[in-house]
């Protein structure tokens, strides 16, 4: 029988995951291990929440969660000043435990392993206990290099990591550190020294393929940012983030058949969370691939005329941008369908046709714009370039 007045028992202990099941059977596993201050949430955004408005003082998050899940809660919180150093405990059913844990490496503090038992989880919480009580040298070195880099003190931060690598030269962790540190430096060839070091280590340490496709990308060396990213992959084929990027890497390399694959996949992530679809509708714009965009854009939106027409006014402003005026004018006169008063979608018609040599019609929108907004000066600009040609009996 566990004493209640036991301080580690009197820790407040934050529950996040979406399975209702599962908060239940953690809830009483702590409470049979002597844990009664605990908080719940059913996905990381209420994790993030619940720490923000609470002392928490350990986490456990489930890995898998439609929405924030819990890799990406585990780096908002390594990411904040006030709670880089909060004791996390990341759950997982991965059938692959070692790819699992390489992909968390850098951050977690422990792990459990579906289906948990209460000997489990009381032989981690004592670990995250006894590593809070830890005083070995290398551990104060990186406790201290994290504390200086989460508040931009880079070259203390960058000599803090230097001693932990000293101390323990076989460990990743560091040299990632150090990676990162000198690509914030601006010191490329040291960020990719470390990164590569620290790979040499632990292979599959994800956040420094990322590194090294960050550095990558600043050199604009685009083949070798699609092949970190490939890797991250292989590490993290559910990461909507990663799929994104690469898409975008794809498209600046031009080569449009991964493009395409990567938002395929991205689109399938997104379909668990609606609040992430408005990223992949983005970044097929920003890929040119607008009737994608607008398929996607139809699927997630509620009925909202003015939200629909504004979208078909930016699909509209990147097709004429990739040289498709037709395709530029469906999508204005489509937004205008919606809402034949928008500024900003009838001047940019204008605009086009305009542009496009058809005067007479340009000048009717033109007009129209100023009809509807007598003070919208870009309008009166265009339309003043239109009665210019009249007068030189150029309108048509």
């Amino acid at each position: 029988m566990h004493m209640a007045n036991n301080k580690k028992y009197q820790k407040k202990i934050l529950v996040v995951d979406d399975n209702l099941a599962m908060r239940k059977l953690l809830e009483s596993l702590l409470d049979s291990l002597g844990y009664q201050d605990i908080a719940l949430a059913i996905d990381g955004e209420g994790g993030w929440e619940q720490i923000l408005a609470e002392d928490i003082e350990i986490v456990i998050s489930d890995y898998s969660m439609p929405g924030l899940n819990g890799l990406e809660l585990l780096h908002r919180i390594r990411s904040s000043k006030e709670f880089f150093n909060l004791p996390f405990v990341m759950i997982t059913g991965a059938d692959n435990w070692g790819d699992f844990i390489n992909t968390v490496q850098a951050e977690v503090d422990r792990y459990l392993l579906k289906p948990i038992t209460a000997h489990r989880l009381e032989e981690v919480l004592d670990q995250v206990h006894q590593q809070q009580k830890a005083s070995s040298p290398y551990l104060k070195a990186i406790h201290a290099g994290k504390h200086c880099y989460i508040h931009r003190e880079l070259a203390k931060a960058f000599k803090n990591f230097l001693l932990a690598q000293a101390i323990e030269p076989k460990l990743a962790k560091p040299y990632y550190y150090l990676g990162q540190i000198s690509k914030d430096l601006d010191r490329p060839a040291d960020g990719k020294k470390f990164f590569k070091k620290c790979l040499e280590i632990e292979g599959n340490y994800i956040n420094a393929v990322i590194g090294l496709a960050d550095i990558f990308s600043l050199e604009k060396d685009y083949p070798q940012m699609i092949t970190c990213l490939q890797r991250a992959l292989k590490i993290a084929p559910g990461s909507l983030d990663l799929y994104l990027r690469l898409a975008k890497g794809s498209f600046l390399l031009g080569d449009m058949v991964t493009t395409r694959q990567a938002l395929k996949q991205a689109t399938r992530i997104a379909k668990s969370n609606p609040g992430s679809v408005t990223k992949v509708v983005d970044a097929y714009v920003e890929s040119g691939m607008l009737d994608e965009a607008d398929y996607l854009f139809g699927k997630k939106l509620e009925e909202d005329d003015n939200e629909t027409a504004m979208f078909w006014n930016r699909l509209g402003l990147k097709a004429k941008e990739n040289g498709d005026f037709k395709k530029s004018k469906f999508f204005y006169l489509s937004a205008l369908k919606l809402r034949p008063q928008a500024k900003e979608v009838n001047f940019n018609l204008a605009l086009l046709l305009h542009e496009q040599g058809e005067y007479k019609s340009a000048m009717a929108y033109a007009s129209k714009t100023l009809r509807l907004h007598p003070d919208f000066l870009e309008a009166q600009e265009l339309r003043n370039a239109l009665r210019a040609k009249t007068r030189e009996g150029s309108l048509i």
